[in-house]
């Protein structure tokens, strides 16, 4: 009997080395799944599984679809900075991909799982929607996963390991909030609207010329290229140049595109880089049916433009009971407003100045160009 339980201790003990050996013996590279639109950028992990044990390296070569490629490749949290990261794409008779491979001679990275890799993806403006497969390339060789590679502790051994393959939905749905270009206008309405969601200064054009801008259009759910909104109008008068740390002061007017004076009012917020100008002060302010006006910048944390650089903002509101504002001749001045050039304004800067509608009348929308300064000899032309 003594024997016996001596002999089970033994096999129990041999199993569970085994199963241990096999189970710290046998990472796990996985590639993630991600969406993007056509036109749009996305992130695709390299992500590892392991359990105990400590690596030197990665390498792996991976097939993506047509119209895909990666703009970058970055260390995801298990690598230090002091793992060497090269990668290269490459093309072949079994498709297109990239080339990774990671590595250290100083440190090594656990077995736990987490991000090894992130891959930066643009996807190509005419990529077609639809899900697909992004795989680790097949060996091509008598080498031992010479596609992809773990390496043990020293670098010296390439260690047997498991792979799992990723995917790539290619949406107009659940990519609707990528904007690569950062212009306020998601990719999937640009490209639905025939615009560059590569182009960040398409935003400001006004392609059927009715006084509201592209991200005008988006913003107010209209047609960019046809004339189907009434508009409450807002153009500027602007100084001919201004010294970077001196004052200048802009002549905010008003208009309606159908030449209608006697509406319900307005309200007006103003947009500005704080860390380019400040503001002084409003004057010569419409008195007639003004109930909001605000004495104090308010930071834009909703970002009512849709614009980031623009970090402040200040409201003026007009709301007439009996529908006759602003009751006179248009075009019509609303205000003036003050602000300094910040010293820090340096050669080559530019700052946006823009306008967002706090409400306006019934059956409008507000149409409000950007005006944008730029420094040139110390002088700032808007």
């Amino acid at each position: 009997m003594k024997k016996l339980q001596i002999s089970l201790i033994i096999i129990l003990t041999i199993l569970m080395i085994s199963i241990v050996g096999s189970k710290a013996a046998t990472p796990e590279l996985s590639l993630g799944s991600t969406s993007i639109a056509p036109g749009g950028t996305a992130t695709l992990k390299l992500n590892f599984l392991g359990s105990g044990g400590n690596y030197a390296g990665v390498n792996a070569r991976i097939l993506l679809p047509d119209g895909l490629s990666v703009t970058s490749v970055e260390r995801g949290g298990l690598l230090s900075n002091n793992f060497t990261l090269d990668s290269l794409p490459f093309s072949g008779p079994n498709g297109n991909g990239i080339a990774i491979i990671t590595y250290s001679s100083s440190e090594t990275f656990s077995g736990s799982a987490g991000t090894l890799l992130s891959l930066n993806l643009k996807a190509a403006s005419n990529m077609a929607i639809d899900s697909y497969d992004i795989n680790f390339a097949a060996d091509d060789s008598n080498l031992i996963k010479s596609e992809h590679a773990v390496s043990n502790d020293l670098g010296s051994i390439s260690l047997s390991h498991t792979i799992r393959n990723g995917t790539l939905t290619v949406e107009t749905n659940g990519g609707s909030d990528v904007d690569s270009d950062g212009d306020g206008m998601p990719d999937v309405w640009e490209l639905e609207n025939g615009l560059d969601p590569n182009d960040p200064t398409d935003a400001n054009n006004d392609p059927n010329g009715n006084g509201c801008d592209n991200l005008c259009e988006y913003n107010n759910n209209t047609d960019p290229w046809v004339v189907d909104v009434k508009a409450q109008q807002i153009f500027v008068n602007i100084p001919d140049s201004a010294i970077a740390g001196n004052k200048i002061t802009l002549g905010v007017n008003y208009d309606v595109s159908d030449g209608n004076n006697s509406l319900t009012g307005l309200g007006l917020r103003i947009h500005y880089d704080s860390k380019k100008l400040t503001w002084d002060n409003f004057s010569y302010v419409l008195s007639k049916d003004r109930i909001k006006e605000d004495l104090q910048p308010v930071n834009d944390t909703e970002d009512f433009d849709s614009d980031l650089s623009t970090d402040k903002y200040l409201t003026v509101v007009w709301e007439s009971v009996g529908n006759v504002w602003p009751g006179k001749d248009l075009p019509t001045k609303l205000y003036d407003v003050g602000f300094t050039l910040n010293n820090n304004f340096n050669l080559g800067d530019s700052t946006i100045i823009r306008f967002s509608a706090y409400n306006t009348a019934q059956g409008y929308v507000l149409t409000a160009p950007p005006h944008v300064s730029h420094v040139d000899r110390g002088r700032s032309f808007l």
